[in-house]
């Protein structure tokens, strides 16, 4: 039995969906039983394998003396005899942070060359259900295609885009004062409010008076993707504000065609009360 070692580092970018984040696929030794194929005819192998999930799946084809790959590999004593357990491959996998690793067998039936794949998704180890089978090297060409199809059929979906991670800003103006909000979202469901303005303006006689505080605090959200939109639901608890807005119960939406607004639903983000009634509320928010 004999292995090669050529590892290609794949980054998948799926473009069906905009809010789907990068993929990442590893290629494995592919490993050859007997003599069935040559070293050379191998490396065609995995270097059209590489092309052609370019060309279906938009991938990124790391070349395989990558430096960062090397040094990981050396950082988990990762052997080549290791490409067989299927543990060790979910640990290597792991500290790649990739999401699956397509582990590709070459062996012979006879005068059929027969070609085959297993992905190990780090959680779970499937074998693809075809076997890409040729008699010379050349009809690979014409199989490569639909082999390569069902590889991705088989890999798992990317995780959705949070687009609302990072800082974002709001402003409005109150009574000729600038007020203005400053959120942080975070990828672990939480809201870091850096600033949060507010205004109560009063009447005294027919002069209005403001009463500006300058509030901060924290809080939590969770998101859905319909489409090309991103939607939050999200609760604050702020200090420090004109005591109508200490709990804030938030909603936002973010449109792919405007990837660095989101807006605010109307009543959101109260930032501004007047003692007849009126109020007013921050809307759209721009990303820092």
């Amino acid at each position: 039995m004999k292995k090669m070692i050529i590892v290609c580092t794949l980054m998948l970018l799926v473009g069906i969906n905009a809010f789907s984040q990068q993929l990442t696929v590893v290629i494995a030794p592919t490993e050859i039983i007997g003599n069935c194929i040559s070293i050379d005819d191998a490396n065609a192998y995995e270097y059209l394998l590489g092309n052609e999930l370019a060309v279906k799946s938009s991938i990124k084809v790391l070349d395989r003396s990558n430096a960062m790959f090397k040094t990981i590999l050396e950082q988990e004593d990762f052997l080549l005899s290791d490409w067989s357990s299927p543990e060790k491959v979910s640990a290597l996998g792991r500290a790649l942070n990739v999401n699956a690793v397509v582990l590709p067998k070459a062996f012979a039936f006879r005068n059929t060359l027969i070609i085959s794949a297993r992905i190990n998704t780090l959680d779970t180890e499937i074998n693809t259900a075809n076997n890409m089978m040729i008699n010379n090297i050349t009809e690979m060409l014409d199989k490569l295609p639909a082999f390569t199809a069902e590889i991705i059929s088989y890999l798992p979906k990317p995780p959705p885009i949070n687009p609302f991670i990072g800082r974002w800003r709001s402003t409005i103006l109150s009574n000729d004062q600038t007020l203005t909000c400053i959120l942080e979202f975070r990828s672990d469901g939480s809201i870091y409010v850096v600033r949060y303005d507010t205004n109560r303006v009063s009447y005294r006689g027919r002069r209005p008076v403001n009463e500006l505080r300058r509030g901060n605090g924290n809080g939590t959200y969770t998101y859905t993707v319909n489409g090309n939109t991103v939607v939050f639901e999200g609760a604050l608890t702020i200090a420090n504000v004109s005591h109508e807005f200490r709990a804030v119960n938030a909603r936002g939406t973010w449109r792919e065609n405007n990837p660095r607004q989101f807006r605010a639903g109307r009543d959101s983000f109260q930032c501004e009360w007047y003692v007849d009634g009126e109020g007013d509320t921050y809307e759209v928010f721009h990303k820092l």
